[in-house]
């Protein structure tokens, strides 16, 4: 993998954390969830499940795209 793919992919791991934050934020996954039957408790603990992931995954990607880019501005 290339230098420009890898930050490439880092990028967008840290998109894809930040986007599922923010469909359970604006209720996407709730409405989803809902439109095929489940609701109550599962839907909290499936809820939680995704926001925990898209946290770490925000995080981790997040402080490797910065990692890279403080290593490369010189």
């Amino acid at each position: 993998m290339s230098q420009n793919s890898s930050s490439w992919a880092l990028f967008l791991g840290f998109l894809t954390g930040v986007f599922w934050i923010l469909s359970v934020h604006l209720g996407w996954i709730g409405t989803a969830l809902g439109v095929i039957g489940l609701g109550g408790l599962i839907v909290t603990v499936i809820k939680f499940l995704i926001v925990l992931i898209g946290i770490l995954a925000f995080l981790i990607f997040g402080y490797y795209v910065f990692k890279k880019a403080w290593h490369n501005r010189g």
